[in-house]
């Protein structure tokens, strides 16, 4: 197996960290891995160490689905704590604040309404996820009618 025509020879100096998005083993015992900014590599030497740190987990609103959406949106987010979703009209008022426990990935739902229970008039809307009181990522939404 020969490894694609794209593949790019990589030299590991090992005082240098990367991020890469997977890693495989061939047969013959050579790495082929993917770069987070895209590009295929194929390790030449040894590494001579591997860091037991772990990233810090960074927080964002991964998608928004349906958008534009008429009855609900789901937020798809992303954070290593409990966060809140503050949804925003274009004037800047806070429309609605979603709270969302857990960590990780998951899903919070925005049903179009007020924090009064009213339901919010057709628009464009700014959800924000607010993570420890500070803002870690915003996205557009649109409601129909």
């Amino acid at each position: 197996m020969n490894p694609p025509s794209n593949v790019e020879l990589f030299h590991y100096p090992p005082e240098a960290t990367y991020r890469f998005t997977s890693i495989c083993q061939r047969s013959d015992r050579e790495l082929l891995f993917t770069g987070y900014f895209g590009g295929i590599y194929k390790l030449i030497g040894t590494p001579s160490a591997v860091g037991n740190a772990t990233p810090p987990a960074t927080s964002s609103i991964l998608s928004a689905t349906p958008n534009p959406f008429v009855r609900e949106t789901r937020l798809r987010i992303s954070s290593p704590s409990g966060a809140a979703i503050d949804i925003y009209d274009v004037s800047g008022r806070l429309v609605q604040r979603i709270i969302s426990s857990g960590h990780g990935e998951r899903e919070a739902v925005w049903d179009g309404t007020t924090r009064s229970g009213e339901r919010a008039t057709s628009g464009v809307y700014f959800a924000r996820l607010v993570v420890n009181g500070q803002a870690a990522g915003t996205r557009r939404i649109v409601l129909l009618k």
